[in-house]
C-alpha cells in the first residue's frame, strides 16, 4: 500500500470489478460495530485473543475455519455470502494513521489491485491534479468507517474490563483430518449475567448489549462456514 498521490498517480483510472480475489485466502474481516448486526446473519463473529500490548479489539467475521482459505470467494472471484462487511469493500483503498500527526489520517491504495490501472474507468483525479468525485466519495466511505472502528474500539473495551471474553476453540473435521482452529474469543453469558444491573444497563444504552446478541446469535452460522469448504464442525 503507498500513499495516494496526486502527482504519482495522476493517470490512475479505478473500474470497478466484480472480484473478490484478493480476499480468498481471508479467515476473517474486522467489523465496525454497526455492521455486526447485518454481519451476523451471514457469519459466526468472534473476538481476538487479548494481544500482550493491549490493543484495541474489534469484532471479526469468521470467514473460514481453514488458514489461508476463504470459500465465500468463488473461483470466478465472486462474492458468495449474502453480506460484504465494509473492511473488504473499501479495497482497493484503506486509511493509515499520519505519522506524529494525532487523529490524522491519509488515503492509501494497492496500486497492483485489478481495480487500478491507466486505461479504463474513471480517473482519480482532474488535469490540473484535482480530486474527482470517486476520491472524494472514497474519503467519506473511509472516513465514515474509521469513526464506527474508533467508536467501536472503545465500547468493546468494556468486554475487557469486565474480563467477559473468554477463549474459543473450533473442532472441525473434514473428511478423515480434523483440526482445531485456535484465537479466537466469544462472551461468557455466566460472566454476563453476574454483571450488576447498573453495568447492563449502560451497555444496552451504548450499544454494546446489541453488538452481543449479535454476536451470540451468529453461532448459528458455524455450519454455514463448515459446509462453505466441505467441512463438518465436530461439536
Amino acid at each position: 500500500m503507498v500513499p495516494l498521490d496526486k502527482e504519482k498517480h495522476a493517470g490512475l483510472k479505478l473500474n470497478p470489478v466484480d472480484g473478490f480475489g484478493f480476499a480468498s485466502k481471508l479467515t476473517y474481516s474486522l467489523l465496525g460495530g454497526s455492521e455486526v448486526a447485518e454481519a451476523s446473519k451471514s457469519f459466526p463473529i468472534v473476538f481476538p485473543q487479548k494481544s500482550e500490548k493491549n490493543e484495541p479489539i474489534l469484532p471479526m467475521a469468521l470467514l473460514s475455519f481453514t488458514k489461508n482459505e476463504n470459500h465465500f470467494v468463488g473461483k470466478d472471484g465472486k462474492w458468495k455470502a449474502d453480506y460484504i462487511p465494509n473492511h473488504l469493500k473499501r479495497y482497493p483503498f484503506i486509511f493509515a494513521a499520519v505519522p506524529e500527526k494525532k487523529n490524522e489520517f491519509a488515503v492509501m491504495i494497492d496500486t497492483e489491485a485489478p481495480q487500478l490501472n491507466e486505461k479504463e474507468g474513471k480517473s482519480l483525479f482532474t488535469e490540473k491534479g484535482e480530486p474527482e468525485k470517486i476520491v472524494t466519495q472514497v474519503k467519506e466511505f473511509l472516513s465514515k468507517f474509521q469513526v464506527d472502528i474508533l467508536k467501536t474500539q472503545k465500547v468493546l473495551s468494556l468486554l475487557e474490563e469486565k474480563d467477559v471474553l473468554i477463549s474459543k476453540e473450533f473442532k472441525i473435521t473434514q473428511g478423515d483430518k480434523k483440526s482445531a482452529l485456535r484465537g479466537f474469543r466469544i462472551v461468557d453469558m455466566e460472566k454476563l449475567a453476574k454483571l450488576d444491573d447498573a453495568t447492563l444497563g449502560k451497555w444496552v444504552r451504548n450499544g454494546l448489549m446489541g453488538i452481543i446478541y449479535s454476536h451470540i446469535n451468529s453461532f448459528t452460522n458455524l455450519r454455514k462456514v463448515a459446509d462453505s469448504q466441505g467441512a463438518a464442525e465436530k461439536k
